[in-house]
């Protein structure tokens, strides 16, 4: 059963969005709202930030007091690939790196209509590359991103995986959209109470990502790819928000890809409710689980790694 924290924050959620709801106000309205709103949204303590650019894509550092710096996560936020920032997702990615004993990149990844697909994409694979060109090697890198952000860290494995790059050692998909083509029955029924995601909004959303692309291209709908050889992942999700069905389908996918999985349905959630760690319990609760999975996989990739040089060692 969700706290009470959680009913109190669904509530005031609820009535805060109905205005711009009812006057579908435009993605830059929506952009300069949800930055403003994100002022709610504070830091964890003892968060060193730095500000960055990769190429053309404003990034930023965030190293919690003591975490490893042999460790990272590249986060890659949600809001339908047309909203959201660094800072509208910054706390959380900040919240999961203390929480997991690591570093954190964000970046500003170019948004639609402005920048439709392979923008996106582009920008995650630049920032990805960086991370291996500052010494970091695969097995230290986890991905991890909400909503949109969850589909894009299955894409951009399924780019690197296409350039021959080496693989992250997993990835962490909260609520993930990883299927842009359609919306279930149940995301109907489950959306119509979601004060997070504009339902009647969302095919829209999937076009002007899509551009000119169909929206069943795998790199824009990773369900619809090949999963198969990716790294573990973690599908952390709400049993009542619009996507939930899309988190079982691509567990379901995942599993037939024989690709390690595991599929962490909470119940009654809002919609990618570890964002607002700082106001529910189930927030917090859910960043520390899924901070174990990291630190797991972390290990045993890094015991791979160490195996793996051991063998070429010896071959050689």
């Amino acid at each position: 059963m969700a706290s009470i924290q959680h009913h109190l924050l669904k509530f005031t959620l609820s009535n805060m969005s109905k205005p711009w709801k009812e006057k579908h106000e435009s993605v830059e309205a929506l952009r300069k709202m949800l930055d403003l709103s994100a002022k709610m949204l504070y830091m964890p303590s003892g968060i060193e930030q730095e500000k960055l650019q990769i190429s053309h894509i404003p990034a930023l550092w965030l190293r919690p007091e003591l975490a490893a710096a042999e460790k990272v996560i590249l986060y890659l936020h949600g809001g339908g690939y047309s909203v959201g920032s660094i800072k509208t997702h910054r706390a959380a990615a900040s919240r999961l790196a203390q929480v997991s004993e690591s570093h954190s990149l964000i970046i500003d990844y170019r948004l639609a209509p402005e920048f439709p697909f392979p923008a996106a994409l582009e920008d995650a694979v630049l920032a990805y590359r960086y991370l291996l060109e500052q010494g970091y090697m695969s097995h230290q890198i986890i991905l991890a991103g909400d909503s949109a952000g969850g589909g894009l860290c299955l894409a951009l494995q399924l780019s690197l995986r296409e350039m021959k790059l080496p693989l992250p050692a997993a990835s962490v998909c909260f609520s993930p959209w990883a299927d842009l083509t359609q919306l279930s029955e149940t995301a109907h029924r489950l959306g119509k109470n979601d004060p997070i995601v504009p339902l009647e909004e969302l095919p829209d959303w999937a076009l002007l990502y899509a551009g000119e692309t169909s929206t069943a291209h795998p790199m824009i709908s990773p369900l619809l790819g090949d999963l198969s050889a990716l790294p573990p992942v973690l599908i952390q999700a709400s049993d009542a928000e619009v996507l939930t069905h899309q988190a079982i389908r691509l567990a379901e996918a995942l599993t037939k890809a024989e690709v390690e999985v595991e599929l962490d349905l909470w119940p009654d959630m809002l919609h990618v409710w570890q964002v607002m760690w700082q106001f529910v319990p189930e927030g917090e609760s859910a960043l520390k689980k899924a901070a174990l999975f990291m630190q797991n996989q972390w290990m045993r990739a890094g015991i791979a790694a160490i195996q793996n040089g051991s063998a070429e060692e010896l071959a050689a």
